[in-house]
Formats: C-alpha cells, sequence, structure tokens
C-alpha cells in the first residue's frame, strides 16, 4: 500500500476497531465517544475508505456489526453517510440493515411500554422513546434508505403499494405510530403527549395522505378542524419570494387590469405567487397582496350587477353567503377561470377574502358528482320540491304532467318523456345537473387547478370539510378583544404609554359592530384568519406619530394605525371617533349584527 497523508490515522483506527470486541455491552458507548475524540469519528472511517476502498468498507461492516442499538449509534450511521462523496453500495446495505433492525428494537420497546400501559403498570407512553423513532424516519438517508428497498414516501407510490397491509414496522414507522395513538388510553397526560405529537409532525406525514382517507385511518383528520388543515396546506404551492411574478394594478380598474395580467400569466409563474405593485403608490409586500385580493375578487363575484356567482340560500341580499357560479351567466368561460386561479392565489398567499363556496361547488372541488343532499343550502326551495317528487307515488306524480328537458338523453328515455316513479330518480339527477355542473363550473376547477393541480386540489378539498372551507379561504369574524390586543405590536410606542392605554379604553368599550367597523378602517377587511389576530399577515402595528393637528390615520395594506401623541384621554378618543364616523359614513358599514 502507498503511503498517503491520512495512513496513521487508518492504522489507528483499524487497531481501534479490531479492539473493540472483546468489550461487553456496558463499555460499547463508552468506546464510542472515545472514537469519535480520538479519532474523528465517521469521517475517519470515510477516508480508511478512500485510502483502502476494500479493506475500509470491511472496517465499516465490522464497526456496524459492534455498534450497540441505541439513537447515538444511529446520527454516527447518518454522518457517515453523510461524509461518503459518492454512493458505495456495500455501505448503503450495512447501514440498512442497522438502521431497519435498531427501529425494529425501538418499536418492540414501544409495543412492551403500550402492554405495560393497558395492564395498568405504566401511566403514559415515554416521549424520549418517540423522539428516538422520529429521528430515524425523518432522517434523509433513512428515507432514501427506504426508497432503495420499495417503500417510497411520496403519494404515488402508497397509491400503487398497498402500505396498508405491508409489514410497517419496517417501512412506513409513521404508521406504526398512529397505530399505537389510536390504541392509547384517553388519559389527559397521554393526550396532551401526542396532541403534541400530531401538531408538530402532521405535516411530515403529508405523503400518507391516500391512506388518512381510508376509513382505518381517518380518525387522524377527525382530530380537528387544526390538523385538517395542516395537512391540506401541504397541498397548496409555497410562496417563492425570489422568482414571484409582478403584476402591476391599476385601482381605477382594478378588475380589468387585473384579469389582463392573470389570464396571460404562465402557470409556472402563477405557482410561485405574485407581487403586487398600485400604480403611483408606495406600498409593497404581504398587505399589499392582501388587499388586491380581497378588493379583485369582491369585485369579480359581484361583477357591477352581471352576477356570476349565486349566494347559497333564499335570502340573496344576506351577507356573506356561501356562493357558487351562476349556469347560464353568458360570461366567457375566462372569467371563470381567472376566479379560479385568483382563488388559488388567495390559498397561496393564505389570504381570507370573505367569500367561499357552497357546498354544491365544494363536492365538484373533490372531484364528486352533485347529489340530492348537495343543493339543500344552496336553494332550499329546489331541494324540498325534488325530495318530494322522489316520495310520490306513481299514480301522484304522473298527475304533475313534469317531463324530462330538451337536452336530456339517457338509456332510461329522451327529451319530452313524461317522469315516472321508475325513471324519476334520474331525471332529478339530470336537472340537478342542469343547474349546478357546466362549463362555469369546469372553468373555475380548471383555473384553479392551474395553481394546486388537479390532485393537489382533489386532496385539499377531500381532507378539509367545508365548515374548514369557510374559516380558510373565507374567514371568521370572531373578534376577541384580548386577542385584537396582545396581538398588536408598537412603532415607537410601547405599551405602558398613555397614548396606547387611552386608546385600548376606548377600543373596547364599543359596541362589538363598532369594533368590527374600526377592523375593517384599520385593516380594510373585516375577516380574520382561522387562528385569529395572532396570525394576521401583516400583524397589527400602531406607530406614534408627532402631528397632533392631524387625525388618526391608517396604512391598511401593512395593517399600521397612525396615532399622533395626543395631550389628554378626551382628545384621542374625541379624534378616534370621528375617524371612525367618517370611514362609517364615506365607506358604509359593512357589518350587520
Amino acid at each position: 500500500m502507498e503511503e498517503h497523508p491520512g495512513l496513521g490515522e487508518y492504522q489507528g483506527v483499524r487497531f481501534f476497531v479490531s479492539s473493540l470486541f472483546d468489550t461487553d455491552d456496558e463499555q460499547k458507548s463508552k468506546l464510542l465517544n472515545q472514537f469519535n475524540a480520538i479519532y474523528g469519528g465517521p469521517s475517519s472511517l470515510v477516508n480508511s475508505v478512500k485510502i483502502d476502498e476494500k479493506e475500509g468498507i470491511e472496517l465499516i461492516r465490522a464497526l456496524f456489526s459492534w455498534l450497540p442499538f441505541v439513537i447515538e449509534s444511529a446520527r454516527f450511521v447518518f454522518e457517515i453517510l453523510e461524509n461518503l462523496d459518492h454512493f458505495i453500495s456495500p455501505i448503503y446495505g450495512y447501514a440498512t440493515n442497522f438502521l431497519f433492525d435498531l427501529t425494529k428494537d425501538k418499536l418492540d420497546d414501544l409495543e412492551i411500554e403500550l402492554d405495560e400501559m393497558g395492564e395498568g403498570k405504566r401511566a403514559y407512553l415515554s416521549r424520549t422513546l418517540l423522539d428516538d423513532l422520529l429521528l430515524l424516519v425523518k432522517n434523509p438517508n433513512f428515507q432514501c434508505m427506504i426508497i432503495v428497498n420499495g417503500f417510497e414516501f411520496n403519494v404515488p407510490s402508497l397509491l400503487e403499494f398497498d402500505v396498508v397491509e405491508s409489514d410497517r414496522e419496517n417501512n412506513i414507522v409513521y404508521l406504526h405510530l398512529l397505530e399505537v395513538i389510536e390504541r392509547l388510553p384517553k388519559e389527559e397526560v397521554t393526550k396532551d403527549l401526542f396532541e403534541d405529537f400530531l401538531d408538530d409532525e402532521i405535516e411530515s406525514m403529508a405523503s400518507l395522505c391516500p391512506l388518512f382517507l381510508e376509513e382505518e385511518f381517518r380518525w387522524v383528520l377527525d382530530r380537528g378542524c387544526k390538523y385538517r388543515t395542516k395537512l391540506a396546506d401541504c397541498f397548496v404551492p409555497r410562496v417563492n419570494h425570489d422568482t414571484t411574478l409582478n403584476i402591476e394594478i391599476d385601482r381605477r380598474d382594478i378588475l380589468g387590469s387585473s384579469m389582463e395580467q392573470i389570464v396571460s400569466a404562465s402557470i409556472d409563474d402563477l405557482r410561485k405567487g405574485v407581487w403586487v405593485i398600485y400604480v403611483d403608490e408606495e406600498g409593497r409586500g404581504h398587505g399589499v397582496i392582501r388587499d388586491w385580493l380581497i378588493k379583485v375578487l369582491e369585485k369579480m363575484v359581484e361583477s357591477d350587477g352581471r352576477q356570476p356567482f349565486e349566494k347559497s340560500g333564499e335570502d340573496k341580499e344576506a351577507d356573506h353567503k356561501r356562493i357558487f357560479p351562476r349556469r347560464g351567466s353568458g360570461l366567457d368561460p375566462t372569467y371563470y377561470i381567472c376566479c379560479g386561479r385568483l382563488f388559488g392565489l388567495a390559498l397561496i398567499h393564505r389570504v381570507q377574502i370573505g367569500h367561499t363556496f357552497d357546498n354544491v361547488m365544494y363536492v365538484q372541488f373533490r372531484g364528486q358528482n352533485v347529489k340530492l343532499e348537495d343543493i339543500k343550502d344552496a336553494v332550499p326551495s329546489k331541494y324540498q320540491a325534488y325530495k318530494e317528487m322522489l316520495s310520490m307515488d306513481e299514480k301522484t306524480i304522473s298527475r304533475q304532467n313534469v317531463y324530462f328537458p330538451d337536452s336530456f338523453e339517457g338509456d332510461t328515455g329522451s327529451a319530452d318523456d313524461q317522469v315516472t316513479s321508475e325513471n324519476v330518480e334520474k331525471y332529478v339527477s339530470h336537472v340537478i345537473d342542469m343547474s349546478f355542473v357546466g362549463i362555469e363550473t369546469s372553468s373555475l376547477i380548471e383555473g384553479l387547478d392551474d395553481i394546486l393541480t388537479r390532485q393537489g386540489r382533489e386532496y385539499f378539498f377531500q381532507i378539509v370539510t367545508l365548515q374548514d372551507l369557510d374559516s380558510i379561504l373565507r374567514g371568521i369574524q370572531d373578534v376577541n378583544f384580548e386577542d385584537w390586543k396582545e396581538s398588536t405590536t408598537y412603532e415607537l410606542y410601547e405599551e405602558t404609554d398613555l397614548q396606547i392605554l387611552w386608546f385600548w379604553k376606548w377600543l373596547g368599550n364599543l359596541s362589538a359592530e363598532d369594533q368590527i367597523n374600526f377592523l375593517i378602517f384599520w385593516t380594510s377587511t373585516s375577516w380574520l384568519p382561522s387562528g385569529g389576530f395572532k396570525d394576521m399577515d401583516p400583524p397589527l402595528v400602531i406607530r406614534k406619530t408627532t402631528d397632533t393637528s392631524r387625525f388618526p390615520s391608517v396604512q391598511a395594506c401593512v395593517c399600521a394605525l397612525d396615532i399622533p401623541v395626543y395631550d389628554s384621554e378626551e382628545i384621542l378618543c374625541s379624534k378616534l371617533q370621528m375617524a371612525l364616523d367618517n370611514h362609517i359614513r364615506t365607506s358604509g358599514s359593512f357589518f350587520r349584527l
């Protein structure tokens, strides 16, 4: 063998490894620490492979066979793999065997603890043991080995490979952990432990989404809205701030200038998010994007009387109803494609826009057909009429003189055929499709798919409930005064300054309706994220200004309220009230109790 700069170290490593096998288990961890301290640990083993690959590989094999089954050994193995500058099959094979054996050992320990809980010998599981398993399963090298062994951590593979019937202990550790969680007693201490676990790990388990939609693991989604929302969010593209699409919007023609640029933009660019600039304005950042999305979607939904969308329910004048596309609107399909893209951008940028979809659209987003029960809230009168028709006997339904519409051609009849008890189900299904499924809905879905992809859209809507969608897309109007106060930040002011104390006293004394109106004045919206004020982006801020001759003012796109340093509580409250009254007078009260 040629002399090599690292030969002395190499010979030392050989001598050390050869001396290991006379030690008992209690000494192993201590010796491993010595090896790391004296010889540089994993890097020295990798160097031995570079000097003499055959003997270096044999040294690593010998060391792997000696390593104690403790989590420190897993870190040691991972570090060896990270130091390799190219793939060496035998080393990956030895590492795979060791890590799978270690994982199996940890899972056996987990089963023992679970049995002890069942027998009353143990109050709760060891979080250390759970953390050890997570350290294993989340390491990229461990996942790489699983891929090499045919068990990929991705959706397409899970759809093709029946993970549920496989040996879970040796491939998808998360599934085993989830089974353990489901079998646990419901004592409070255990509940808290695994609430923390799901909080931390739900996003890491996104690739298991197809299984969560199956009956056996549906309980994970049933844990609550925050888990469903976190998991669904994994199927929404992430904003890439380095390559976002710049669009310049003219406030005087917010709808026209927005449509022109959104329709002509490439799908790849839109999926990275947008950066909005208003013509002749200096504002930048997420607040501007939020302001634009709220305003442009308000315009698109209302559309100056063209009614591209309908509100669910019979009271069309009621505020904040769920919406669905109006069949036969006469609008170009591009209009709805643009709407779909904008709703997708609202999801990407996590903006609550004050609008959400009715169940008749929600089921189509899920990739399902619209059924009679799905139209119950959209058009209650039609729902009731069709329900009664389905319950009629032959004589009663014949007296109705109802015929299939001209558009119908099917295997149970043709246009102009009378509806009978035999074909009434086909008739109801057909008229529901005529009312709620068409070019308008398919174009809206096409636009949303441009942002989420078809698979991403179907997973997203299969995970979230209709009520979840309300809070994700529309937002909530649950104004918690203490949350508002605690979540507000300050610029040049301190929380204890008199002006700040006076402000919160004044705001707290307002009626619920006027508090909402002041929130609109401050932020341009009354809708909050599902987490409340603390999740506002950008966060609310009160800024100090010095010109006491001016009224309090806002920069809504950055959620900033400017309050001058008024000399007295009376002046501050008077100025705030006048600013609010002027806002309501010029903009109207946006909120009705």
